[in-house]
């Protein structure tokens, strides 16, 4: 009884560590403010900026002995760092540590149009051709079971089951070239 009181107690006071939403790193729980731009560790608060490019970002951090550290970051990961107004920042938090509280409590972003290059260009003439022959197969399953298997057998005219296989064919068919359009949109917003 007495071991079950002490995990229950020492469950609890790992969930109060950090239970306001918090990021803990190293034992201190940070918490971040986007309305300011800060992020607090209980003790000292730093201000930083962000700025993203595509995949690519900046966080500026500055520290409260007015240290600045510039942390380049792609898609998450940390990339390096540059000091703008070098100092002593010993006694504080790392900008490494800084930076992963403000990633992993960034507001979501709404998805962006990042536009159609050349490669999304080839893929929708491919949709567009595949869609187009899909339809003629479900529509004229007879003209197309001719051009298609019709050569292999001289005077020879299509079973209900071969213009069924053409029919389903022809939906396979359109479904891919959807699937393929909806893809280049799904990649176009980041």
């Amino acid at each position: 009884m007495k071991r079950l009181v002490t995990l229950i107690l020492l469950a609890a006071l790992l969930l109060a560590g950090c239970s306001s939403g918090g990021y803990e790193a190293d034992g201190v729980c940070l918490t971040v403010d986007w309305e300011q731009c800060q992020i607090g560790d209980g003790q000292n608060v730093y201000n930083f900026t962000w700025e993203r490019s595509g995949d690519d970002e900046k966080v500026f951090i500055t520290y409260p002995n007015d240290t600045q550290y510039c942390v380049h970051a792609a898609n998450g990961t940390v990339m390096g760092l540059s000091a703008n107004h070098p100092g002593d920042i010993s006694e504080y938090i790392s900008p490494e540590t800084l930076y992963a509280a403000i990633n992993d409590q960034r507001p979501a972003t709404a998805l962006e149009f990042q536009g159609f290059d050349g490669y999304d260009i080839i893929m929708f003439i491919i949709a567009g051709i595949l869609i187009v022959f899909g339809i003629y197969l479900v529509t004229a399953p007879d003209g197309a079971w001719h051009i298609l298997d019709g050569w292999r057998v001289e005077n020879g005219t299509p079973s209900r089951k071969a213009l069924a296989v053409m029919i389903f064919r022809g939906a396979c068919i359109i479904a891919a070239g959807i699937f393929l359009i909806a893809s280049v949109m799904i990649g176009a917003f980041r």
